[in-house]
């Protein structure tokens, strides 16, 4: 697909949305907002359970040991997230498949997907942002309790900020009719009018 093409066209009497290049940009910078934002808000969590403390000091080989803790739980987290939309697509009597793709020449992403199988509008919303609600609930409750909860603050704005796409399906399917079936893609989606 090329950038002039549009974004949803018709197959197979469905649409699909794919996104190109300038559309994965324009995720990507929305993803980079959330993670900022949601990095104020860990922040603000993690101070208001440790009684006012905003920070934390990491300093000389410290540094070395944080950044590779870091990495583990980011490495972990994109694992868990792939995982739980398999339990979702399960849930729901898919077969997932999971995965790694460059989309729009830009956005790496892991996926779990179910192509050629069909969802409910409302099953796909679920799916979509099971993931999201799980890892939010699990991050919160590590930053606020964990006596090293300060170390879970940066993976999870990377999280909140890399559901980015996953919001963005769950936004499309949430505003096609009612009676539509979406098929998750690799790389986009693939919407079935409603049964006439």
């Amino acid at each position: 697909m090329t950038e002039t093409e549009p974004t949803l066209e018709h197959v197979e009497g469905a649409r699909e949305w794919m996104p190109d290049t300038r559309q994965s940009v324009a995720l990507n910078l929305a993803g980079f907002v959330l993670a900022v934002i949601s990095l104020m808000a860990w922040l603000a969590l993690y101070g208001v359970t440790r009684s006012g403390e905003t920070g934390f000091e990491v300093g000389g080989g410290e540094m070395l040991i944080a950044s590779v803790i870091t990495l583990v739980v980011v490495i972990i987290s994109l694992a868990l997230h792939e995982w739980i939309h398999g339990l979702a697509i399960r849930r729901t009597g898919g077969k997932p498949t999971y995965g790694a793709k460059l989309i729009g020449y830009v956005m790496p992403v892991l996926y779990c997907t179910a192509a050629g199988q069909r969802f409910t509008r409302k099953q796909f919303i679920g799916i979509a942002l099971a993931p999201l609600v799980v890892l939010t609930i699990a991050f919160a409750v590590l930053i606020a309790f964990f006596p090293y909860g300060g170390w879970f603050v940066f993976p999870a704005a990377l999280h909140t900020g890399g559901c980015v796409g996953d919001l963005a399906m769950a936004g499309i399917a949430w505003r096609s009719k009612p009676g539509t079936l979406v098929e998750d893609r690799i790389a986009g989606l693939r919407l079935y009018p409603p049964a006439q």
